[in-house]
């Protein structure tokens, strides 16, 4: 090496090559030189540890015969989270990898099917590579029966009585299908022979209102052998169901009335919808003043403004309680009061937007004055609070009150009141 480095040196001085070049030459020959004995000593090492890993592998396999069970079963595990990879990523995967299986008929009393998957290549974009998905072939797949499992009958294929007694039940919430379709079976049963009776146009604004897209109304006329009107009859209307005179069944027609007539005694949903419906007509028929005219209209505005005289003044924006009052669907208001005013106040505000009226159902419990803000909502007994401040009430920074029908047991005096 010195020699080589002697000759080096004059054949650089003959070449007048700068004294700083020709250390940094020898600088990188050396780091080079460095670089691949540590690559080559590193490759050895690799070697020594590969030998070492197989030898330790055939002495375990021949002392320990165990370890080849659990090798298998770990192969086992691999392949079915393979199969749940794969079966994942053909249905939900973004590559949209899809999967060929094909399974054979499974046998009486057996749970095992047998799927078999190929391989199948797909590209997630032109410019990355190809993704390779992998399903061992014999990969059992387990499902499960259980034997007293049995699909429900759908409601054409019931019987006749199991249809109108079904249907009956889901028309509770809605009174005004109910009382409809009483009155139009019972019609029908007493005058059998009156086509009138056995017609319904569902074009009809009364049908429109009362029996269209309400849960099983038009499930229960086809029950009691109302159908849609065949193309050879004549005058027919697409839009009509009719019960031909030779179809009336009086057995069908008496069961279903029945039924409405125990879901108007009976049922509490069917109380409680008629009791709503009720209190919004009313509600908008006192808003409006449909039943008002002449004297009368003079007479509900003077009481009105007698009940707004008698409030107190508002406070300015940013001070008091700010009240917000919920009535029927349509009518909303909202005031600001001071924490020392009274409930008095408020009905008198409330009489005033409202109507006259108001005050007397509150006080006779026809109506009830509840705080949504509290749970569980109870209604505010409003003669015994009438002088109790909304700040005692707990319409404290805010309230937000609405007025409702009341229940049987709040009239009754059942219920704790608030």
């Amino acid at each position: 090496q010195q020699q080589q480095q002697q000759q080096q040196q004059q054949r650089h001085q003959q070449q007048n090559i700068p004294a700083s070049t020709i250390h940094a030459d020898e600088e990188e020959e050396q780091l080079r030189r460095v670089m691949e004995e540590s690559v080559r000593m590193e490759e050895e090492k690799q070697r020594q540890r590969r030998g070492a890993a197989t030898t330790t592998e055939r002495n375990s396999a021949s002392t320990q015969p165990r370890n080849n069970n659990t090798s298998a079963a770990s192969i086992r595990a691999g392949q079915a989270a393979a199969q749940r990879a794969q079966n994942s990523s053909s249905t939900f995967g973004a590559n949209r990898i899809k999967t060929k299986s094909s399974s054979k008929p499974k046998s009486k009393g057996s749970s095992v099917a047998k799927s078999t998957t190929i391989i199948t290549t797909t590209a997630a974009s032109p410019s990355s590579p190809s993704h390779i998905s992998l399903k061992p072939a014999n990969t059992a797949a387990l499902s499960i029966e259980h034997p007293n499992i049995k699909m429900p009958t759908q409601m054409k294929d019931k019987t006749k009585e199991e249809q109108i007694l079904r249907c009956t039940k889901r028309l509770s919430p809605h009174p005004l299908a109910v009382d409809t379709l009483l009155r139009s079976l019972t019609a029908i049963r007493t005058n059998p022979s009156d086509p009138k009776y056995r017609k319904i146009d569902k074009n009809n604004a009364g049908f429109k209102r009362a029996l269209q897209d309400v849960p099983g109304a038009h499930d229960l006329l086809l029950a009691v052998n109302f159908r849609p009107p065949s193309s050879t009859e004549a005058r027919s209307n697409k839009n009509e169901l009719i019960l031909p005179v030779e179809d009336v069944d009086y057995a069908l027609l008496y069961l279903a009335t029945s039924a409405l007539e125990q879901i108007k005694d009976d049922s509490v949903e069917y109380r409680d919808a008629k009791r709503l419906r009720q209190f919004r007509d009313e509600v908008q028929r006192i808003q409006t003043g449909r039943d008002i005219s002449g004297e009368d209209e003079v007479e509900e505005a003077v009481k009105r403004a007698a009940f707004i005289s008698k409030c107190p003044t508002e406070p300015l924006l940013g001070a008091g309680a700010l009240l917000q009052l919920a009535l029927g669907n349509d009518i909303k208001l909202q005031r600001r009061f001071d924490g020392d005013d009274v409930l008095r106040d408020v009905v008198h505000w409330i009489a005033g937007g409202c109507g006259s009226v108001i005050p007397v159902k509150l006080t006779s419990r026809e109506w009830c004055l509840v705080d949504l803000n509290r749970y569980p909502i109870v209604p505010i007994d409003v003669n015994a609070n009438m002088d109790r401040t909304l700040q005692f009430l707990g319409c404290w920074p805010s309230g937000k009150l609405e007025i409702r029908p009341s229940s049987d047991e709040w009239r009754e005096g059942g219920i704790a009141v608030g």
